[in-house]
């Protein structure tokens, strides 16, 4: 699997301590999921990523997602995953527009990674 868009078209998402997520991401119907350990709104996300279909490697990650405001109607989003298979892809930190970040905020748009 390399990079490219995919769309979210389902979204199952129980967002609190021990609630569960799954999405079903197009084209190629791979299904992701895990459990939310974490949630501190709205400095910090932290839950456990697992493929659950269409894609070979089903390990366990876990993952940290800490929001910051940089200021200027912008939202730094900080990813780290562990464990960490490829630094340049799984881990980053970038400004987004304050409206589009969060998990649930991408059901039903193109996801780019």
């Amino acid at each position: 699997m390399g990079a490219g868009v995919f769309e979210t078209v389902s979204a199952e998402v129980d967002l609190g301590p021990g609630g569960r997520y799954e999405l079903l991401l197009e084209p190629g119907s791979m299904r992701l999921g895990g459990e939310f350990r974490e949630v501190t709104p709205p400095q910090r996300l932290v839950y456990t990523f697992r493929w659950l279909e269409g894609v070979p490697d089903t390990r366990e990650s876990l993952v940290t997602v800490e929001f910051r405001d940089p200021g200027g109607g912008r939202t730094e989003v900080a990813r780290s995953w562990s464990p960490n298979s490829n630094p340049s892809v799984w881990s980053e930190t970038r400004a987004e527009p304050a409206e589009s970040s969060g998990l649930a905020s991408h059901a039903g748009r193109a996801i780019p990674w």
